[in-house]
């Protein structure tokens, strides 16, 4: 764990954000839940009490970590329920998919977080890293006072720092490695796409670049310290030029400090997975593909010998969803995906909730199925392959999405 996920663990423990054993006292709602007029859901008072404890805790977490408060610019808060876009991407790709897991942007002078209700509405606990997440885009952007300001970070400045605050860093490197190894490539074949010479914020950072850009900001922190980095994002969020401060702090041009990113990227991502794990990995996939039951013995040792691994979350989903192809009533095919989606790990979210909806339905719980692939269907539009699944499960129910 890292000194800042240390830190937010101990933070939220102190203030109880998440179970309320002291209670807190607010001034007034900070969220904007949906609208009146909408059907509620029985989980969404428990998801919103999660959001009104982590929004303040990320506040002064960013004064007292990196110094930076909000400025000029309001901040407003939103959950929504409304359906994401249906891109009509799928996980057969090479690319990592763009899930939205919040999003944080300027309308007119105030900088609005909002945060997709129905992909946390089953676990809302799922939802406080988010909110510190998108807290730390917030706070820069209303620091910065101006969308120009605020984009003129580098984009890999502003996600890198916003995975380092909220402790979401390490899981997206795990999910980095693990999803290069699943598509056949080399647990680094992540790296190596982010620019540090790029003056300004216009080289978006896609899902596959964030492990890259927290690794990054870590190792701006190794160089400099908490001081250094701290004085790093202060002066970004002033206008200072990223690049110029870079290579004042750390006497070096661009090119020199790219490769020295890079090879501490590289070392850690070699500290994660050994060759011999990569290795076995790949031979269970071919092992897999063929049917053999030895694929799933591979899945368990391996799972069994680095239980919080970057592997671990894909071993538990490949684990769970052999055991239900077997028998959908499996209680340990359950177990697996129970245990997976207990992980900070978000790769395989939306096909464990179909497939728990399915063993749900064939051990009787209809209700429980029919809720896990509404959230689904309503809350990952994005992944084409999982949503599609859902909502032929629900079509064949003849249950009204």
């Amino acid at each position: 764990m890292t000194t800042s996920a240390r830190f937010l663990v101990a933070f939220l423990v102190a203030g109880s954000a998440l179970r309320g054993d002291v209670p807190e006292v607010l001034p007034a709602p900070l969220w904007e839940g949906p609208s009146r007029g909408e059907p509620g859901d029985p989980r969404l008072p428990v998801l919103l009490e999660v959001l009104e404890k982590a929004a303040p805790i990320a506040l002064r977490g960013l004064e007292e970590r990196l110094g930076i408060s909000p400025g000029r610019a309001r901040i407003r808060w939103r959950l929504e329920l409304g359906a994401p876009a249906r891109n009509g991407e799928h996980r057969g790709g090479g690319a990592a998919l763009e899930i939205e897991a919040g999003r944080t942007s300027f309308e007119g002078d105030d900088v609005i977080v909002a945060l997709p209700g129905w992909k946390y509405l089953h676990r809302p606990r799922w939802a406080a890293p988010v909110a510190l997440h998108e807290a730390t885009h917030a706070v820069m952007a209303s620091a910065a006072g101006s969308r120009r300001t605020y984009e003129g970070i580098p984009g890999w400045l502003r996600e890198g720092i916003a995975l380092w605050f909220s402790g979401e860093g390490p899981a997206r490197v795990r999910e980095a490695i693990a999803w290069s190894v699943f598509q056949g490539g080399r647990p680094d074949a992540f790296l190596g796409n982010i620019d540090l010479s790029a003056p300004h914020g216009s080289s978006r950072v896609t899902a596959g670049m964030a492990a890259e850009a927290f690794l990054l900001v870590t190792w701006l922190e190794s160089e400099l310290g908490l001081d250094g980095l701290r004085a790093v994002v202060q002066e970004a969020v002033r206008g200072k030029p990223v690049v110029d401060l870079l290579e004042t702090c750390l006497k070096a041009p661009p090119r020199g400090l790219r490769d020295r990113a890079l090879s501490h990227a590289r070392t850690e991502v070699e500290r994660l997975i050994d060759r011999e794990t990569e290795d076995l990995f790949a031979r269970s996939l071919a092992l897999r593909a063929r049917s053999d039951p030895e694929a799933n013995r591979i899945w368990a040792a391996l799972l069994a010998r680095d239980p919080r691994g970057p592997l671990a979350g894909t071993l538990l989903y490949l684990l769970g969803r052999a055991a239900l192809e077997q028998d959908q009533r499996a209680p340990e095919g359950r177990a697996w995906l129970e245990a997976g989606l207990d992980l900070p790990d978000a790769l395989w979210r939306p096909e464990s909730l179909v497939l728990l909806g399915e063993c749900l339905l064939a051990t009787g719980d209809r209700r429980g199925a029919e809720r896990l692939w509404r959230d689904v269907d309503r809350g990952w539009g994005e992944d084409a392959a999982p949503a599609a699944r859902a909502r032929a499960n629900l079509s064949r129910l003849g249950a009204a999405r």
